[in-house]
């Protein structure tokens, strides 16, 4: 039973995500690792939600350590599995570049380029379906670090990466990275198109909070560039507003 809970709750980080019970969720999860139980693929599950509860709250020394204890367990068993040929290394493989791009990611909020590029170039190396996520998380780090043609490049693949998954939500924020990137470089037009481009596949998806942050960055390049925004900027606006009034219920 105690082996069933650790899987149970390494499978719970979207439901208390959805949620908002980032609090709730990582009492649960941090009750279930100081219990002990579980295979090492469960616990290693388990840190990386913990760690990703973690990094939802803020708490950045938190969700560090409990994404360093994931990626050692996972590591430990890919090790393993490359030795006996073992069928279920992809998956494995698969679980390591996800942990590493969410390291790249806390590292990145921490302020740390360098270790944020590091853990991104790491993941997008292994041969998973993450490599998408990668590529975008390895472009966020060199356009913060200032590296923009370094940032474009990775954006692009990230997009060719998404396009050939059909991955919308992935293919979006690379087309507004790449929008950012154009606008740091004074090629507007280029950038209009990458936005306009987002906020087409934002405007089908559900997420209003991403759709909200599309129109009003569309809106600012628009007022840049001396067309006229208004209308984006108050439909963003009225979202963002109707958001954050239902976030206050």
């Amino acid at each position: 039973l105690a082996g069933v809970q650790v899987q149970l709750a390494g499978a719970l980080e979207e439901f208390w995500y959805l949620r908002g019970a980032f609090t709730e969720g990582r009492a649960h999860l941090e009750a279930v690792l100081a219990s002990g139980a579980g295979f090492r693929s469960h616990r290693a599950e388990v840190h990386r939600s913990a760690g990703m509860l973690a990094r939802y709250q803020g708490d950045l020394a938190a969700a560090t350590g409990h994404l360093d204890a994931s990626l050692a367990l996972f590591s430990e068993i890919v090790a393993e599995l490359r030795e006996t040929e073992s069928p279920h290394l992809a998956l494995f493989e698969h679980h390591v570049a996800t942990t590493l791009s969410a390291l790249s990611d806390v590292a990145l909020l921490r302020g740390d380029t360098r270790e944020a590029i590091g853990f991104a170039t790491d993941a997008l190396a292994l041969p998973t379906p993450a490599a998408g996520a990668a590529a975008l998380l390895l472009g966020l780090a060199e356009h913060a670090a200032g590296d923009l043609g370094a940032a474009d490049q990775h954006f692009a693949q990230a997009q060719r990466l998404a396009e050939e998954a059909g991955d919308e939500s992935l293919l979006a924020s690379c087309l507004r990275n790449l929008g950012v990137v154009a606008r740091d470089s004074g090629d507007l037009g280029a950038a209009e198109t990458y936005y306009r481009r987002a906020l087409s596949i934002d405007r089908r998806s559900a997420r209003e909070q991403i759709l909200a942050h599309t129109l009003l960055s569309l809106a600012e390049l628009l007022a840049i560039k001396g067309g006229d925004p208004a209308d984006l900027l108050d439909e963003g606006l009225a979202l963002a507003r109707a958001l954050g009034d239902r976030q206050a219920e």
